[in-house]
């Protein structure tokens, strides 16, 4: 099973049952910062639930960018979901397969780039997840992750 899920659920409140490997997709400097000065939740990425039943965790640091939604790609600073960080993600997976029940992906608030993550994953290695993520924010997943990662995965 993949859960998409909040940094904060990931931290504080979610438990692996199973062998787990997570992903976990951080906002750049650039944007944490902006988020700060909005005076909005700034979350701390400095650990995840020590928890034996982790066998690898990944950390990917993107922004939620989808060029073909924001105007927000033409500023230099955001870091958008590359073609480099879905192969890494790729070899991830590969590396630790047959290791693992469950994958437990987590961004900021969970609703668009783990979903994008977590129905890409999914949909490309037959793994089961909950198909109402895909409804969880007013413009669903983040479709540049879920494109790219795709794509890659497809060409395993």
């Amino acid at each position: 099973m993949i859960y998409a899920l909040g940094v904060e659920e990931a931290q504080q409140s979610w438990f692996p049952v199973n062998p787990t490997i997570a992903i976990r997709c951080m906002s750049s400097p650039f944007c944490l910062d902006i988020v700060r000065r909005m005076g909005y939740y700034v979350p701390n990425y400095d650990y995840l639930r020590a928890h034996s039943n982790y066998v690898d965790i990944l950390s990917l640091v993107f922004d939620d960018i989808d060029p073909m939604e924001d105007a927000l790609e033409k500023d230099d600073h955001f870091v958008i979901f590359s073609p480099e960080q879905a192969i890494q993600t790729r070899d991830f997976l590969l590396k630790n397969k047959g290791k693992f029940q469950d994958i437990m992906v987590h961004c900021d608030a969970g609703l668009r780039r783990s979903t994008g993550m977590a129905a890409a994953i999914g949909d490309s290695m037959q793994m089961e997840y909950d198909r109402e993520i895909l409804s969880r924010h007013p413009r669903g997943i983040n479709q540049r992750v879920y494109g790219l990662l795709s794509g890659v995965l497809s060409r395993r």
